[in-house]
């Protein structure tokens, strides 16, 4: 059993180096400075970015918005549950058979067109506190994880 002062040493390290708690204290902190800016919208961050996929891609199924987002089912399913009910966005059956298809609703397009400024000021609020550098790197980071989830 090693001694109490090996486990501080290795609690040090780790506490130091740990890249996991730096990344979700990050998308922590990132996630509340765009949610406070969307909240009297009534639209999260999380919501938003559903939103944006579907208004990019069009009417798609909910499988391929959660390989998009990386999020899990439950998650896209507890937000469409809630965003269907808000009128933001509709079902509707797709051609093959058992195939839903998402879109947005006029609703869920007007409410996109309001919550743009809001996001407008997340990110210029956020870019300001982490600075371009960090927003570049940011970037190349999502790359390269994009680049590897699909090279698995």
């Amino acid at each position: 059993m090693p001694a109490d002062r090996d486990i501080k040493k290795l609690a040090q390290t780790i506490a130091m180096r740990c890249i996991g708690v730096r990344v979700r204290l990050l998308g922590r902190f990132v996630t509340r400075v765009y949610d406070e800016a969307l909240r009297p919208l009534g639209v999260t961050v999380s919501q938003m970015n559903i939103l944006t996929v579907i208004a990019l891609r069009g009417p798609m199924q909910p499988s391929k918005i959660v390989g998009i987002l990386s999020i899990e089912k439950s998650t896209l399913s507890r937000n469409v549950c809630l965003m269907e009910e808000k009128g933001w966005i509709r079902s509707q059956s797709g051609q093959k058979r058992n195939t839903r298809l998402l879109s947005l609703s006029k609703q869920g397009q007007q409410l996109y067109e309001r919550a743009a400024p809001a996001w407008h000021a997340a990110q210029g609020k956020l870019t300001s506190l982490l600075g371009d550098d960090t927003i570049s790197a940011l970037r190349l980071a999502a790359v390269r994880v994009r680049e590897m989830e699909a090279a698995t």
